[in-house]
């Protein structure tokens, strides 16, 4: 893809006062070494407490630096360094670059089929004839520096970057830039025909530039139902010189409401907000009773942390029963993390992770799982179709196993991006058996059985 393309875009969205975070692991002599994986994120709101560790053992380096409130001329300059295959670290001595011929390529298509967008881009680097070799002296020597960490793998772990130890590995920096404005999803709501919206907008945004667009299900006519409300908007200061944007809107006759934030030309969030009283789907009124706006549900499905798995994979089965399958979480350790099944008698297994070191382990156990049940259900005279998923928290960029590998397995993975497209079709009513014979097809093609 053009490196000044995915300059300007990535630019148009970056202001003064963002913040940034760094993180990368790198080989060689600190003024020169090579990239071995990298990710930098621009975001526009500054975390309460910034991180910063960086360390080496001999020439293996990782750092994980946060900077907030910079000056845009700094942040575009470590962006431009990014998209020609460097790290510049602010404040610290350590310069990287990727080897050989740089590509870049994007991350998600910008398009209006997703319901968040977020620029991320991918800068590869060549794929080098002599591949890096980690061995027991660097795991050792990661143990005993001052602040120490259980060898390579818990170094990866802790940055969230991908295994330069995996066969189809290539040297890599993420680049992402988060919109400068969003919904306060929190803080919308649709009931009694009104329609409450709360939009936050970074400082250094053009407001004029933002536009909201509503529209109704099922509404009174055309015209009624498809409304721009950005005019409406009453905006006033907030928390660290933020701008919120508050309106409250009639919506005669309204079940539901999609609403769109746009900044310019490009979109930022599409939502479905739902009058609970209305709704159509009972699972979904339950659920919105005891967890406004799924607001729970939301927060350990799209960031959870290390220490949530737990909490994901609850969050996992609570999707999938809100979209109409039978799931549970079984008690036994050495069983599936969730078991679910269709009303046409579809079971599927479920494995969950929120740690990409632990993907082809959990492949593997999806593999022997699914081989185990479908012999018993076989075998008591109940064949059934069992169907492999592998959900995991992080992007797909950040998997390093391959679409064939998946498939060649059997096994669906669920990645960030498709857990996010999910998140807002939960309040519709759903056919789970239709839903999973297209996604089947789509993945294994129509006539193919490797997932059964």
């Amino acid at each position: 893809m053009n490196k000044d393309v995915v300059f300007e875009a990535l630019n148009e969205w970056i202001c003064d006062n963002y913040s940034c975070d760094i993180r990368y692991m790198a080989l060689g002599s600190r003024s020169s070494a090579r990239v071995l994986s990298a990710s930098i994120t621009f975001y526009p709101v500054a975390p309460q407490k910034t991180h910063k560790h960086t360390a080496s053992v001999g020439e293996f380096h990782f750092g994980f630096v946060q900077r907030k409130r910079m000056k845009r001329e700094f942040l575009i300059q470590i962006l431009s360094d990014a998209l020609n295959g460097a790290i510049n670290v602010p404040g610290e001595r350590v310069v990287a670059r990727l080897p050989g011929m740089i590509y870049i390529h994007p991350l998600a298509q910008r398009n209006d089929q997703l319901w968040f967008q977020e620029l991320r881009h991918v800068v590869q680097g060549a794929m080098s004839n002599n591949r890096p070799r980690f061995g027991r002296a660097l795991d050792n020597g990661l143990r005993i520096l001052k602040t120490p960490f259980d060898g390579l793998q818990d170094v990866i772990s802790w940055l969230g970057l991908t295994d330069p130890r995996e066969q189809d590995w290539n040297p890599r920096i993420s680049v992402a830039v988060l919109p400068p404005a969003d919904l306060l999803l929190e803080e919308c709501v649709l009931g009694s025909d009104k329609l409450s919206l709360s939009v936050i907008a970074h400082s250094s945004v053009e407001r004029d530039a933002l536009s909201v667009m509503v529209r109704v299900s099922p509404g009174l006519d055309l015209v009624g139902s498809r409304i721009q409300v950005a005019p409406d908007l009453i905006w006033k200061k907030h928390t660290h010189g933020a701008w919120k944007g508050k309106a409250t809107i009639a919506v005669p006759n309204a079940d539901a409401a999609l609403v769109v934030l746009m900044t310019g030309s490009d979109f930022i969030r599409r939502h479905w907000f739902v009058d609970s009283a209305k709704s159509r789907n009972t699972r979904f009124v339950g659920m919105q009773l005891y967890d406004r706006e799924l607001k729970q549900l939301r927060r350990y499905l799209s960031t959870p942390l290390e220490k949530d798995s737990a909490k994901f994979e609850q969050a996992v089965a609570c999707a999938l029963f809100l979209k109409g399958y039978s799931s549970t979480l079984p008690v036994e350790t050495d069983a599936p993390d969730i078991l679910a099944v269709t009303p046409g008698g579809q079971i599927i297994i479920v494995e969950c992770t929120v740690r990409v070191s632990d993907v082809h382990a959990k492949m593997g156990k999806l593999v022997d799982r699914r081989l185990a049940l479908k012999q018993s259900l076989d075998a008591s005279g109940h064949p059934r179709n069992v169907i492999s998923v592998l959900v995991c928290s992080l992007p797909r960029d950040n998997i390093a196993a391959t679409d064939e590998e998946f498939r060649a397995k059997g096994i669906m993975l669920v990645a960030h991006e498709d857990i996010l497209r999910q998140l807002d079709s939960l309040h519709f009513l759903a056919d789970p058996d239709q839903e999973l014979n297209d996604a089947k097809a789509a993945i294994f093609g129509q006539h193919s059985s490797e997932s059964s």
